[in-house]
């Protein structure tokens, strides 16, 4: 008696399944509650950590912007100061570049400081470059009348200063590469008189602040998103590439809104939205908010700020923290049993031996099939396999009302190339005959090898007047194949069609193949006569 026959092998399985799910659901009873509590845990910590990052992120944002408010109070008083004690025209234009200079140099967080008169003229400019203050000469000055920042700061009222939106310096109307990320601020100075004498302006080299943004977000446990007013990223951990997509003309698109619609909703109306995989928290960060009168002199109605608010999201994925996110208990067997159990994996190998065994059995069952139907030279069904799919084809087709085309081909020359060139270039011909063919036939239609040179071709479900469109397609592609390889021989081959019509009562497909055959030697006896085999060469 085989040991193993299919009742020991079916037994075996069953026991295999039985012990199999005994052993899961002991092991998910004591340790699923448990890992429920650890998960609340760390949620709950996540969620704090989280939310104490972005109260950082919002604290560094709203500093640096009051920052910049002190430092425009400052350079106006000391311009004002300049105008009104200087003893020559040129004399505060000259204490403006010192000034400029100096807090260029020393606080490195400044890319231009700039002194415009009324009419959009730069009377002075210090730039940073190299680690150090640069100050423009007199004929490199430019006229700014036009551009957005000249145009608002006009508009400003004594007192007031005017804080850009945070987006990318342009030079020559063209993005400055590398690029380089800046704030514009402006105020009006007035002289003593109460008349406008021109425009402090300074370009805040932002990317100091977005480099803080990013420091604090290296700690979260997931990626730290800053989107600006409109919604586009001004920095993005998870896909840098969107950052300031609004300066380009075909990125218009690319913003959060865009493409987290849904979670957006949530994120812009709640402050927080979860899912099965995604937690996001975010905070809006409204600069000059807590801005003190009293401490910087200046009324938070006097600061016109052309950016708006900000949004800091944090996203935590289930693929980075997968801990952070509750599971149901068949979540939690397929993502912590499967994976981390001994006594699973114990199991498992116990069980995957024998589905192997049972593998290998149907493997070579099926491979004891395929070469039992395959003509392992052309890759093509044998004769006997393709018979017996054109039977096949004929049973199913009866009743449609559909024509079956029998094509048989027969390859001219192929006794010359093995007589001249061996049996190797015998074979190489029939596989390239069979490759062509079943490369220009439809995926349904049967391509099988008859004979030694001998190939059926059948059409199912094709028109009567289609037939010879096919063969003519085959013949293209042998032309190509003989002006294109570099084979000592020419392809040539005959061929001959037989239809059998939805009425035909189809005893022996034999009879078709047999009047295809015929149909195909008058065609022969033609070729044979012009066809040239042995290529030259």
């Amino acid at each position: 008696m085989k040991i193993l026959n299919k009742k020991n092998i079916t037994l075996f399985f069953v026991w295999t399944i039985l012990f199999f799910i005994v052993s899961i659901s002991v092991y998910t009873t004591i340790n699923y509650n448990k890992e429920l509590s650890k998960r609340y845990t760390l949620s709950k910590s996540i969620k704090e950590s989280e939310t104490r990052l972005v109260a950082l992120e919002k604290r560094m944002l709203e500093d640096n912007f009051n920052m910049l408010i002190g430092d425009m109070l400052a350079l106006t008083d000391i311009a004002e100061e300049s105008i009104n004690d200087g003893s020559s025209k040129e004399e505060p234009l000259e204490n403006l570049e010192k000034v400029f200079s100096y807090i260029i140099k020393n606080k490195k967080n400044y890319d231009q400081l700039r002194f415009i008169d009324k009419n959009g003229n730069e009377l002075t400019r210090v730039n940073y470059v190299n680690n150090n203050a640069k100050i423009i000469q007199h004929n490199l000055l430019q006229n700014k009348k036009g551009r957005y920042y000249f145009e608002d700061a006009m508009k400003l009222e004594k007192g007031q200063i005017y804080i850009s939106k945070l987006d990318l310096n342009v030079e020559n109307n063209k993005i400055e590469e590398p690029r380089k990320p800046v704030i514009r601020l402006a105020t009006k100075v007035f002289d003593e008189k109460g008349n406008l004498y021109g425009i402090i302006v300074a370009n805040y080299y932002a990317e100091i602040m977005i480099s803080n943004f990013k420091d604090i977000a290296r700690t979260s446990y997931g990626y730290v998103h800053l989107i600006n007013n409109d919604g586009y990223w001004i920095s993005n951990d998870e896909d840098p590439s969107s950052e300031f997509a609004f300066m380009y003309k075909d990125m218009k698109d690319v913003k959060f809104e865009n493409a987290y619609p849904e979670k957006w909703k949530y994120i812009f109306l709640l402050g927080e939205h979860i899912d099965n995989n995604d937690k996001y928290y975010s905070e809006t960060i409204i600069p000059f908010d807590n801005i003190n009168k009293r401490e910087f002199l200046i009324a938070k109605e006097d600061i016109i700020f052309a950016g708006g608010n900000f949004i800091c999201v944090v996203h935590i994925s289930k693929e980075k923290v997968p801990k952070a996110f509750i599971i149901n208990l068949w979540q939690y067997i397929n993502e912590e049993i499967f994976n981390d159990s001994f006594l699973l994996i114990s199991i498992l190998l116990f069980s995957l031996f024998f589905s192997f065994m049972i593998m290998l059995y149907n493997v070579q069952k099926n491979r004891i099939k395929y070469y039992s139907q395959i003509d392992l030279l052309t890759s093509t069904y044998n004769r006997r396999t393709g018979i017996n799919k054109i039977m096949k084809i004929v049973r199913e087709t009866r009743h449609r009302g559909s024509i079956i085309a029998i094509i048989f081909v027969d390859i001219n020359g192929l006794k010359t190339v093995n007589d001249s060139l061996g049996h190797k270039y015998g074979d190489l011909l029939i596989k390239k005959t069979a490759k062509i063919i079943s490369g220009t036939i439809r995926n349904h239609d049967i391509l099988f090898r008859y004979g030694g040179d001998e190939f059926v071709i059948c059409l199912k479900n094709i028109r009567e007047d289609i037939v010879d469109v096919v063969w003519q397609r085959i013949k293209s592609k042998v032309d190509d194949e003989n002006k294109t390889a570099q084979n000592p021989f020419n392809i040539s081959l005959s061929h001959g069609v037989s239809i059998i019509y939805p009425d035909a009562n189809v005893n022996d497909i034999k009879l078709y193949i047999s009047e295809a055959d015929k149909n195909m030697y008058v065609e022969k006896q033609e070729i044979k006569k012009t066809a040239v085999i042995l290529k030259d060469n």
